[in-house]
């Protein structure tokens, strides 16, 4: 059942909080990439949870969905690919619609970055919504609004067959504290 009404993030409308932009621009060095550790990225979310709904079955099904561009991860890292992931988020994408499974982080921050480099990224290929699937001051931080159940549904019907390859380059997430139109 679909959530009445759904939390959205536009694309073109997700954002960064001042404080976290300020961070990025002046000492943190991180940097993202999509797709390049995808099982890792979910069984991040895992680890440590209670109760474990995320079972190696759910995990192996996921990975058969991301094989041929169905699910997909943005990673961060510290220190780039060589370095540590610090946070991640994934889920599934139908069309112009990115659905959010689950997200984590290992330093503060790193999820809000996650989300806000797969809007860009997302943006870029031509997706207009991310769905969060759930109200909270986290998503709406990042730029969430609400929208009516009808609307949702009729967006997902009408792009559901659409096919939109993202970005894939590790890019410095310095690029997310800049003004939208200078994000790459």
């Amino acid at each position: 059942m679909v959530a009445d009404p759904r939390p959205v993030l536009p694309v073109a409308a997700t954002h960064l909080s001042r404080s976290l932009a300020r961070r990025l621009r002046n000492r943190l060095a991180w940097s993202t990439s999509l797709d390049r550790r995808f099982e890792q990225v979910v069984r991040e979310f895992r680890a440590g949870r209670v109760p474990l709904w995320l079972t190696d079955e759910l995990i192996a099904s996921l990975v058969r969905l991301h094989d041929p561009g169905h699910a997909h991860s943005v990673e961060v890292w510290e220190g780039g690919e060589d370095g540590d992931l610090i946070g991640g988020v994934f889920g599934l994408q139908v069309g112009s619609v990115f659905s959010m499974d689950s997200m984590f982080f290992h330093r503060p921050g790193a999820s809000k970055v996650a989300v806000t480099d797969l809007a860009a990224r997302f943006a870029q290929a031509g997706g207009v919504l991310l769905d969060a699937q759930r109200d909270s001051p986290h998503v709406r931080d990042l730029g969430a609004v609400l929208a009516p159940r009808e609307q949702y549904v009729r967006h997902l019907r009408h792009t559901a067959h659409d096919t939109l390859p993202m970005p894939t380059a590790t890019l410095p997430a310095r690029r997310l504290a800049e003004p939208t139109g200078s994000r790459q």
